[in-house]
């Protein structure tokens, strides 16, 4: 993850006069290197807080950095008249006014405002956003499930392997909206009241494509296939992407196969010293070692980062 950017963004900011504040900051869009924030003057959210919370800050902007940088924040809240106490919060309970909080919320990813946009959850995953789709049938086993936002939706589906597609249909006043979850894609007809997000990944995606580990070797991608046997040490290792998972293979001569059991925030890496029977697991992003040098940099690259 990239930081200075960021650091001479808010530094920006602070040095031109135009540091985030209330009430002069109130209603607007905060962009960020990593996302965007809406600022929010006097909206405490009670409850829903992080486990590194509260931290103290010097100003907004640096409180509001702290949440850019944690994938579980969804909002920062800054007490000013509190020593710079700083909220950092994982769900977004209901606003009460309090005139001492100064807030700022990530985007709820709502329709239409992104309909077409690209939205990421995971580090080997993204969603398109598609307002007013409704893709019939296919719904996973436990579906539907109720959340709060249409990024917990989404959210939900990382959770679940399999999950290629949401329908969310937004809650009318208070509480929680539909989530139904799809392993399969059917055809797509209108419906006003569904927001819908298409899921792309490793997995299908770029099954039997070359994947190379930044250190020279090429794998194929094996979408849901493990391969039993051959586990070696550091096994099992905890990362937040496939990518992460190939990366660590790259980083022993005698891997030559992994099996990355995918989760979300975080998944489980096996490596292994050799190439096993393999045997179908829809919860496992496989890949296998084809060549130990740079011969495919010409042919393939894969975008996601």
């Amino acid at each position: 993850m990239q930081i200075t950017p960021l650091l001479c963004l808010f530094a920006g900011l602070i040095a031109s006069g135009v540091a985030t504040s209330c009430p002069e900051s109130d209603g607007s869009t905060l962009e960020t290197n990593l996302g965007s924030f809406h600022i929010q003057c006097g909206a405490d959210r009670p409850g829903g807080d992080m486990t590194n919370s509260p931290a103290w800050t010097s100003s907004f902007d640096d409180c509001i950095y702290l949440c850019d940088h944690d994938d579980m924040c969804r909002g920062a809240l800054w007490d000013p008249n509190n020593g710079g106490a700083c909220y950092l919060k994982s769900e977004l309970e209901t606003a009460v006014y309090n005139p001492n909080i100064w807030a700022a919320i990530n985007p709820l990813w709502d329709c239409p405002t992104y309909n077409g946009t690209r939205h990421e959850i995971g580090i080997d995953s993204y969603y398109t956003i598609e307002c007013y789709q409704d893709h019939i049938g296919g719904d996973m086993p436990g579906s539907p499930v109720w959340t709060p936002t249409f990024q917990a939706c989404m959210e939900a589906c990382e959770r679940n392997s399999g999950c290629i597609d949401v329908s969310w249909i937004p809650p009318t006043g208070t509480g929680n909206g539909v989530c139904y979850m799809k392993n399969e894609l059917n055809t797509a007809i209108v419906n006003s009241a569904v927001w819908g997000a298409r899921r792309w990944s490793v997995c299908p995606d770029q099954d039997g494509q070359p994947w190379e580990d930044g250190c020279g070797a090429w794998y194929q991608v094996e979408c849901f296939t493990d391969r039993f046997g051959g586990v070696m040490a550091p096994s099992p290792i905890t990362t937040a992407s496939f990518e992460g998972c190939v990366y660590w293979c790259g980083q022993y001569p005698d891997c030559v196969d992994i099996s990355w059991e995918q989760g979300y925030p975080t998944g489980t890496c096996w490596l292994k010293s050799s190439v096993g029977e393999a045997s179908r697991n829809m919860g496992v992003y496989g890949a296998r070692q084809i060549s130990p040098y740079f011969i495919l940099r010409q042919s393939y690259r894969h975008d996601k980062v």
